[in-house]
């Protein structure tokens, strides 16, 4: 008779390919180990998420020395099912090494009932207990590589409980001293190693549902305890994630096959007497969306095995089988019945009557435990007598179990077709029903395990030794109670004595240690006593989110009238947005906690230390009211010292004190060098982490950072920025850690990141710090060949102005840079000297020098940009300069004609004289611009013509759509500054029309496309062009976003660069009842808009201020109005009067202006129609009448302040009846009712400062 080996030798599987096909597998989602063997990626199946299998689980009677065969029925009852035109699946564990090379041997089946290749299969088949032994052994390496560095968690070593592992029986190693041989090599302590297959790390590996679960149970295996007595885990190690990487390729199922070609996925190996002996839930669960049918079976009897399936396996996955068929022998119910294994091969009645309870118990526990139909199945052999069937026969037929007989062994399939049909006739026929378990998962610890001991081990009592109650308590305690029991004992018997076989009853099971296994565990909540009404969470952060998560929010759904608070150094995670959102959770920021000047002087009251008003607001400046930064303060305060630097810098050395201590050093090294590496640089996002660190895992560590500290925290969307006092204490850090070539390799890095995002501001603050003087002016020269438009002269008007005069006479770049930067600094005496400088510097220069081509290409470059040179004489220079360039004498840097403004008329230059002769000159011009700007002048002339003849009044539809097609031309061969001009002229075109949805919806969705770009130069104009077109519709929310939080609002330093935002900015304080504050905002431009001939600008500035001194009944508005006038008629034009309609309008027509009767009749046509389109531009919020006066202003902001009638009274030296006239007035106006609506109207008409 040929054995196991032979049969698998001479089978002749199928290639792998074919296997998968037959499953169902895609191509795509197998990955082949050789020509018989393949890993099989679960998410790539693109089958539906329905597991549609009938689910069979095969167990057995408790095992014997004779054997049952469990898996070989496994084996034949698939391929049984295949026989009779089923379509089935195997889901089986893959063996250790441990039973292959001991007594069991291998656990691929027998006979003609094997799955293939059995050779590969009982070895090292794919390597996944290879991985799992390494990541336990991973994880035990940095338990002892933490205690040795320092041991930052305080782990105690006496307490730590992780064992390393290995796949072999190697007894041995199971107690043994580690770390001997001094110092270098370890702390000594006890430690041990367990098999592999008994391993939490297998335990969690089988249960996971994906890698995402997997990573969330590796972080919660517990490894020690604190010498406080706190758990250790592997996330507080940061274990998780390079375990996970090392189980990544393992966790994917393996596919094999039998000897008849039925497939079969085999992972995973858990032993079921010290583990929970199940294959793994990925491949149950994959093979159940696959197949129709799908077999698999649980380790030992099914006292173990089944139990800890159905109790642990099925609890956590969801799945539960539809039928169990339990494996037996009559040599194995002889053994229970006391028969020697000498003499199993001989008859024996009485021996099989008194082992077949043994039998009967586990089919009672199936049928009346587990509520789940149950079939015998039956290994006969050769020895087994007539006489010995018909007992065994009766004794199921008593029990109402049927029975069949297999052959698979010898036949394969054919021998166990007819238990494949009893099966699938049971689970095709019987209702389905719901899961049953041997106990609830909401009892204490302690009663699962007399649920276990007594339902299914058949015990009076348990008895638990030592202090095993007091470590249950305390699982419970830390919120371990929902948790799942797996009970490890021998296997022999259904009691803890392996001698006491068949089926024994009123014996007690003893418990002599219990152990978390966390990572297996899901996360529960702990025991609630009845009547409590606040629960507090601490850590909250720690909580798993997959299982605490979920626990939590159904005990918050439970009982609205139950409290939660929830302490957490993190954000909240998503799975409780729905409460927030809801309004049935509030979330109190870290800033909600900081101090204001009331609690600094409450506490300090408290604490009995004197403290002066000025104090306190130093206190509050140093402190940012940082509660333990004021806690130490006073306590340093105490005994009557006073408030000073001495004081400050004491206070600052304690609470860093405390960073380093209670926060730093806490995190793993790795943590601390990303946190001091970011730590120079005020706002950063993931790609600058990843530049400046070069830590492959930055998105790792921000993502953990952000969801366990508060000390990193969201500025927008993708930015970060560190909470400022964690900040200061990591540069404190950083100067005592790190050397001063590291600090200036840190600022070099980042000074690469910035200039390599144009943000050449902070690329020279950090080439400063770095001390790279030579990428200064690198730097600097790069930036003075950018038009104003594109270049960065105001960020960087401190370092050109640092640097010595000597060093810019030297060189041609840098004079053209200063030449342009006085005069955007209205600096245009110094702008003309260097442009003179930089003259006789060309002069010097021969002909053919380089230096002298140069100087000249720059002084026409400054003859046609610098601002305060008008456009007159540029119909001479172009051509001058146009001859130059076809000679080659010249070549131009870059241009930006509209300097980053939706306009070409008002762009880098005023145009407004060429308007006079748009026509003639885009005949003469046009090919010379274009020749002398390049990719900057494409589409230009006929943009600019079209706006020459918008802003004269004219319908330029008929232009618009010629100009329009041109857009993806430009896209290609021109500039973004043409395609905002061009979009800037569409929309300034609809919103004259009537179509402020269409004009707006034009700017936003070129904005979005630009910021998605990152052409960000250009954003600032677009949200000034948003809100004026918001102005118009009457959206004066978001122009107050725009104000509070973009506004320039800085008239003591004007960038003439941003005087489109300047001009915003007056508009919307225009809307808000302000002109004082609008005629501060335009008043710094007026000598800009006179110097340099912005006749257009000029004419917006005069109009607005005349509206803005006409509604502070100021008559140099007629002034105003007539100078606005006047420039606007020498050119023709109407649309930069009209676009202020309803705004405009009363003063017109109280103006008596003596210019052209023609002009202003077809300007007061357009101004009419604008009111129309929209006539509450401009308007203000309270109308004139309306309006607060000075002292109800004041009052108004006391009232704000809580102030009583009697303290307004007092403070502004009136009496009470006044003071309550002037509160009835102000509250007329601001049309509420109450005192208390009064500060949220005021501030929604922004009559008093946002609070800060």
């Amino acid at each position: 008779m040929p054995t196991d080996l032979e049969i698998a030798q001479a089978a002749q599987p199928k290639r792998i390919q074919e296997i998968a096909e037959k499953a169902g597998i895609p191509e795509g989602a197998i990955s082949p180990y050789g020509q018989y063997i393949a890993k099989v990626a679960p998410m790539q199946l693109g089958v539906g998420s329905e597991m549609r299998a009938k689910l069979i689980l095969v167990t057995a009677i408790n095992p014997t020395p004779a054997g049952e065969g469990k898996t070989t029925v496994s084996v034949g009852l698939a391929d049984g099912m295949t026989k009779i035109g089923k379509r089935a699946m195997l889901a089986l564990r893959e063996p250790s090494l441990g039973p292959v090379f001991g007594m069991k041997g291998g656990a691929a089946g027998g006979g003609r009932a094997q799955v293939l290749p059995m050779e590969q299969i009982n070895l090292h088949f794919t390597g996944d207990l290879h991985a799992i032994t390494a990541a336990n052994n991973l994880l035990a390496a940095m338990v002892d590589n933490h205690i040795q560095q320092g041991n930052a968690l305080g782990i105690d070593p006496r307490q730590v409980t992780w064992r390393r592992c290995l796949d072999v029986n190697d007894r041995q190693l199971r107690a043994i001293v580690s770390g001997l041989g001094g110092k270098p090599n370890g702390n000594p302590r006890e430690d041990g190693f367990d098999i592999t297959a008994a391993s939490e790390v297998m335990a969690v590996f089988c249960l996971a549902k994906d890698l995402q679960d997997l990573k969330a149970r590796v972080s919660r295996l517990q490894v020690a305890r604190t010498y406080s007595g706190k758990p250790v885990t592997a996330g507080d190690l940061h274990a998780a994630g390079a375990m996970t990487a090392l189980l990544r390729d393992a966790l994917q199922p393996n596919l094999v096959q039998t000897i008849d070609g039925t497939p079969c996925l085999m992972h995973g190996g858990p032993f079921a007497n010290i583990a929970h002996g199940c294959n793994s839930v990925i491949a149950t669960t994959t093979a159940m969306r696959l197949a129709d049918y799908v077999v698999t079976e649980a380790g030992f009897g099914a006292d173990l095995g089944a139990e800890k399936f159905m109790d642990i396996k099925c609890r956590m996955s969801g799945i539960f089988p539809d039928a169990v068929v339990l494996v037996a022998t009559v040599r194995a119910l002889k053994s229970h019945g006391g028969c020697p294994k000498a003499d199993l091969s001989h008859e024996n009645v009485e021996a099989l009557r008194k082992g077949l309870p043994n039998l009967l118990a586990h089919i009672d526990h199936i049928r009346n435990v587990w509520k789940r139909p149950v079939v015998v199945a039956l290994n006969r052999f050769v020895s087994d007598t007539e006489a010995e069937m018909a007992l065994l026969r009766q004794a199921c037929a008593d029990a109402s179990a049927p029975v069949e007989l297999c052959d698979g062994w010898a036949k394969g399939g054919d021998g166990v077709k007819e238990l494949a049909a009893r099966v699938c006739g049971i689970v095709d026929s019987a209702p389905k029903s719901e899961p049953c378990y041997t106990y609830d998962i909401t009892l204490p610890l302690k009663d699962k395990i007399e649920a276990i001991a007594t339902r299914i081990y058949g015990a009076a009592k348990v008895e638990f030794a030592g202090s095993v109650l007091k470590q249950l308590q305390k699982l419970e305690d830390e919120g371990w109670r929902e948790c799942p029991v797996c009970i490890a004992k021998t296997q022999y018997s259904f009691s803890d004595d392996a001698k006491l076989l068949g089926a024994p009853v009123g014996h007690t099971l003893h418990i002599r240690q219990v152990r978390l296994n966390a990572g297996a565990a899901d996360f529960a909540l702990p025991a609630l006593s009845d009547g409590w009404e606040i629960l507090l969470i601490d850590d909250f952060q720690m909580i798993p989110a997959e299982d605490g998560g979920q626990a939590l929010c159904e005990l918050i759904r439970s009982d609205p009238g139950k409290r939660f608070l929830l302490l957490s150094r993190g954000a909240p995670p998503g799975y409780l947005t729905a409460f927030q959102y809801s309004g049935l959770m509030t979330t109190l920021e870290a800033d909600d906690l900081l101090f204001d000047r009331e609690d600094i002087c409450k506490y300090f009251s408290g604490c009995g230390v004197a403290v002066t008003d000025s104090e306190i607001g130093g206190i509050l400046r140093e402190s940012v009211g940082y509660p333990l930064g004021v806690a130490v303060t006073a306590r340093c305060m105490s005994g009557g010292r006073p408030f000073g630097p001495e004081i400050v810098a004491r206070a600052f050395r304690e609470v860093f004190s405390y960073f380093e201590a209670a926060i730093y050093r806490r995190f793993d090294l790795p943590v601390r060098r990303f946190l001091l590496e970011l730590a120079p640089f005020e706002r950063l996002n993931l790609e600058m982490a990843r530049m400046v660190s070069g830590d492959p895992h930055a998105g790792d560590r921000l993502d953990w950072l952000l969801s366990h500290t508060t000390m990193l925290r969201y500025d927008d969307v993708q930015h970060f920025r560190f909470w400022p006092q964690f900040r200061s204490f990591l540069l404190w850090e950083m100067e005592r850690e790190y050397s001063e070539e590291k600090r200036r390799a840190l600022f070099s890095r980042g000074a690469l990141y910035y200039e390599l995002k144009e943000d050449y501001a902070h690329a020279l603050e950090c080439y400063t710090r770095c001390g790279d003087h030579a990428k200064v002016s690198e730097l600097l020269i790069r930036n003075a060949e950018l038009h104003p438009g594109m270049g960065h002269y105001s960020e960087m008007e401190k370092y050109y102005r640092s640097l010595p005069e000597a060093e810019i006479a030297a060189s041609p770049a840098l004079m053209q840079g200063m030449s342009m930067l006085c005069a955007l600094a209205m600096d245009y005496e110094g702008s003309e000297r260097w442009y003179h400088e930089l003259q006789e510097f060309g002069k010097r220069c021969g002909r053919d020098d380089a230096a002298g081509k140069q100087a000249r290409s720059r002084l026409a470059w400054l003859d046609i940009s610098l601002p305060q040179r008008g456009v007159e004489g540029l119909t001479e220079t172009i051509p001058a300069v146009f001859r130059l360039m076809t000679s080659k004498e010249v070549s131009l840097p870059s241009f930006s004609v509209t300097s980053a403004l939706p306009s070409i008329m008002n762009g880098g230059k005023d145009f407004s004289a060429w308007s006079k002769r748009d026509d003639l000159l885009y005949q003469t011009l046009r090919s010379p611009v274009e020749t002398i700007l390049g990719r900057d002048g494409v589409g230009l002339a006929d943009c600019a013509i079209a706006e020459s003849k918008f802003e004269k009044g004219e319908n330029i539809t008929g232009r618009m759509l010629t100009i329009i097609p041109r857009v993806s031309e430009i896209r290609q061969r021109g500039t973004p500054d043409m395609e905002f001009a061009i979009n800037g002229l569409l929309a300034r075109s609809l919103l004259a029309a009537g179509q402020s949805e269409d004009a707006y919806r034009t700017i936003e969705s070129l904005r979005e496309k630009f910021a998605e770009e990152g052409r960000e130069r250009f954003l600032p104009n677009m949200d000034a062009m948003l809100v004026r077109i918001s102005l118009h519709t009457g959206d004066l929310d978001y122009a107050d976003t725009w104000y509070r939080e973009k506004a320039p609002r800085d008239p003591m330093r004007v960038n003439v660069m941003k005087r489109y935002q300047y001009l915003t900015q007056a508009m919307v304080e225009l809307a808000d009842g302000k002109p004082g504050a609008s005629m501060l905002t335009l008043s710094p431009l007026e000598d800009y808009v006179r110097s340099c001939g912005r006749h257009i600008d000029g004419t917006h500035l005069n109009i607005l201020a005349a509206i803005a001194l006409y509604r502070s009944r100021d008559e140099a508005w007629r002034q105003r109005l007539i100078g606005a006038l006047n420039a606007a008629a020498e050119y023709h034009f109407i649309r930069t009067v009209s676009v202020y309609g309803a705004a405009v309008l009363p003063l017109l027509e109280r103006l008596d202006w003596s210019g052209s009767a023609r002009w202003k009749k077809q300007l007061m046509d357009d101004v009419r129609l604008q009111a129309a389109y929209y006539p509450r531009f401009l308007e203000p919020r309270l109308a004139p009448g309306e309006a607060l006066t000075p002292t109800e202003l004041q009052i108004l902001h006391l009232i704000c302040a809580d102030k009583s009638n009697a303290e307004i009274g007092q403070i502004m030296d009136i009496k009470l009846p006044t003071v309550k006239t002037h509160v009835s007035h102000i509250l007329d106006k601001l049309d509420v009712r109450r005192r208390s609506e009064a500060k949220t109207a005021a501030k929604r008409l922004r009559l008093i400062p946002e609070e800060r």
